[in-house]
């Protein structure tokens, strides 16, 4: 456990924190002031995320809810960063100031705002995985979830409007969902479907665990917020385990043998098919360099250690 109780010294550790990620990276901060000018470090933390995000790797943004215009407010300071993978939420009474990825955290009094850098008295602790006792990191990572449980997702206008057209299409449509379990808070399971979104479910009376797989009936509820529209998954039932996707077809693998990357009939035609492996088969989701071999895409076997 590092102490830092210079306010240039915690800002470079922000910094070095988002570019040294290998993978999600969790930025907690009420206030946040992200802008272009040179003369600032904050311009240089803008630079940061768009590198990390270049690497394909999830930036996740948490400020506090003060009113109902604070998500338009943090929806246009971080325009920039529109179809890449950086997630926005607010989450009311947030005061903690928290910065994550899986190597290291960075819990400190800092906001990441220009006026905290230019005239505060700030210190920090950094706690790194490889040094301190697991049970730290996993009080750190329990805290995340139960301020993202807490939190309301934002999407920018393009986001809001594909959500809008796959809603019309679902509504009150029951179907067979399949989807990845990525996190477990209080109440509520965070998900991931093959369509790529990341869903809360609330499943009540039944047994899920994190990183497994499972298929069930499902409703898909498009909720509208002040900010766009939320997915959720609810009435799930008939809730199966399986064993991911086939990394061909991208159907439901329920194979007795959890690593075997494809389904029986793929498996069958793979010598006299034209058709090659394209989807994770943990996430569905299509990925680049898929092969037997390397069934996972770089998201996934980045959540491995995790699970």
């Amino acid at each position: 456990m590092d102490i830092l109780t210079s306010t240039l010294g915690i800002a470079g550790k922000i910094e070095s924190l988002i570019t040294n990620a290998k993978n999600d990276v969790y930025l907690i901060s009420p206030y946040i002031q992200i802008d272009k000018n040179e003369e600032t470090k904050w311009e240089s933390f803008s630079r940061v995320i768009r590198t990390t995000l270049n690497k394909n790797i999830p930036v996740h943004v948490y400020a506090r809810k003060d009113d109902e215009q604070s998500g338009k407010k943090l929806l246009e300071k971080f325009k920039e960063f529109q179809g890449t993978k950086l997630t926005l939420h607010v989450v009311e009474k947030l005061h903690a100031k928290l910065y994550y990825n899986k190597d290291e955290a960075l819990i400190c009094s800092l906001n990441m705002y220009r006026s905290s850098l230019d005239a505060n008295h700030e210190i920090g602790v950094v706690i790194k995985r490889s040094v301190d006792t697991p049970e730290k990191m996993e009080e750190i990572e329990n805290f995340i979830h139960i301020v993202d449980e807490d939190s309301e997702s934002l999407q920018f206008e393009n986001e809001r409007q594909a959500l809008k057209e796959k809603s019309e299409k679902t509504l009150d449509k029951i179907e067979n969902v399949q989807f990845l379990v990525l996190s477990k808070g209080y109440k509520w399971f965070k998900v991931l479907t093959p369509d790529g979104y990341e869903n809360k479910i609330l499943v009540e009376g039944a047994s899920i665990k994190e990183g497994k797989n499972y298929i069930a009936k499902a409703k898909l509820i498009w909720n509208r917020t002040a900010y766009g529209v939320n997915v959720e998954l609810t009435g799930l039932h008939d809730i199966v385990e399986v064993n991911g996707y086939c990394i061909v077809c991208r159907k439901p693998i329920k194979a007795a043998k959890a690593d075997y990357p494809m389904c029986y009939d793929c498996n069958k035609a793979k010598d006299t098919s034209t058709a090659r492996p394209q989807f994770c088969k943990r996430c569905g989701q299509r990925a680049e360099g898929i092969t037997p071999a390397r069934p996972l895409c770089p998201e996934c076997y980045a959540r491995e250690a995790r699970f």
